[in-house]
């Protein structure tokens, strides 16, 4: 693959994924993980979300603190990453405080712990575990997620 200059990577991945220097520069290695479902979610759903997880008298407060997130142009599918932070909190307003601010950093970080649990404790790498196996912890963490999202 390519090179990349190094003060570009600091943009790109969040530090724990930086890849390695070399004694040519820095080597890219790009993989695409296994087709994972992603969920499709509305302002709609994010408000069902915090009605159900939190007290009323916090509702404005955490629909405040979430729309933190979405005002930089470089945040990405606003609601999802939402609806990640109230997933992780689990009706904890300090935990959806750190949330939201480490959405503001990296939102994938968010994403990756919300909807991709699983994932991303057990699979190390590409060809590290067989397919099937990848597989069906891709199934499991679509499982939980859907089943926190619906209840």
């Amino acid at each position: 693959m390519g090179k990349i200059p190094e003060q570009i990577w600091q943009y790109l991945l969040p530090p724990h994924l930086l890849p390695k220097p070399t004694p040519r520069g820095i080597s890219v290695v790009i993989y695409i993980m296994s087709d994972q479902p992603t969920p499709t979610v509305t302002s709609a759903d994010v408000d069902r979300i915090v009605r159900r997880d939190f007290p009323a008298e916090q509702v404005a407060d955490v629909l405040e603190m979430l729309d933190e997130f979405g005002k930089e142009e470089w945040h990405r599918e606003t609601h999802r990453v939402r609806l990640a932070a109230l997933k992780l909190a689990a009706g904890r307003i300090e935990r959806l405080r750190t949330e939201v601010e480490g959405a503001k950093c990296d939102y994938r970080d968010v994403l990756a712990a919300a909807e991709y649990p699983g994932y991303f404790r057990r699979v190390p790498g590409p060809g590290k575990l067989p397919a099937a196996e990848v597989q069906r912890i891709i199934d499991a963490d679509w499982k939980q997620y859907q089943e926190w999202f619906r209840r």
